[in-house]
C-alpha cells in the first residue's frame, strides 16, 4: 500500500512529465562553455592561504539563471 507521500510525489511527477523538461531544453539552447572565459576572470581566487576550492563558474551562472526564472514567475 502506498503512503500519502508516495501518492503526492507520483502525482507531482506525472504533472511535471506533462509540462516537459524545460531545463533539458534550456541546456540544448545555450552554449554554457562560451561564458567560462568571462566568468573565470570575475570569480577567480588564486590565494596561497588555502580555503575552500572555487565553485565551478558555469554552475554559478546556471544557479543565477534559475533564480531569475523564479523571480519572473513570482515565486521568490
Amino acid at each position: 500500500m502506498n503512503s500519502l507521500t508516495d501518492f503526492a510525489l507520483n502525482d507531482e511527477y506525472k504533472r511535471s512529465q506533462r509540462l516537459g523538461d524545460r531545463l533539458a531544453e534550456l541546456e540544448s539552447l545555450i552554449d554554457w562553455e562560451s561564458f567560462r572565459p568571462i566568468l573565470r576572470d570575475l570569480s577567480s581566487r588564486n590565494g596561497e592561504i588555502g580555503g575552500r576550492p572555487n565553485t565551478d563558474e558555469i554552475l554559478l551562472l546556471k544557479v543565477l539563471v534559475l533564480q531569475s526564472f523564479c523571480v519572473f514567475a513570482g515565486k521568490e
